[in-house]
């Protein structure tokens, strides 16, 4: 669907444009983006950036659960040849 926009100021016009390219997005992205906000929806790239059930746990371990998890998991690595023959 397409949308027509009366004659933009060119204040805003510029302001829009540099928004934007510091977004890297193209005006209408970006144009886009800001109707979903304003009407409290989530955009599409919101939507494609949607947290996954893993990802509140990426992250949460110290360096030290970290380091002992490897050395507890370190033997996983290991394989039996008598089993594989």
């Amino acid at each position: 669907m397409k949308l027509e926009v009366p004659q933009l100021d060119p204040a805003l016009w510029l302001r829009l444009n540099i928004e934007a390219r510091h977004r890297g997005l193209a005006v209408s992205e970006l144009l886009l983006e800001a109707l979903h906000q304003f009407l409290g929806m989530p955009s599409v790239r919101q939507q494609a950036e949607k947290p996954t059930d893993f990802d509140r746990l990426a992250g949460t371990w110290t360096k030290e659960e970290a380091a002992e998890f490897e050395r507890n998991t370190a033997a996983f690595g290991n394989i039996d040849p008598d089993i594989w023959a």
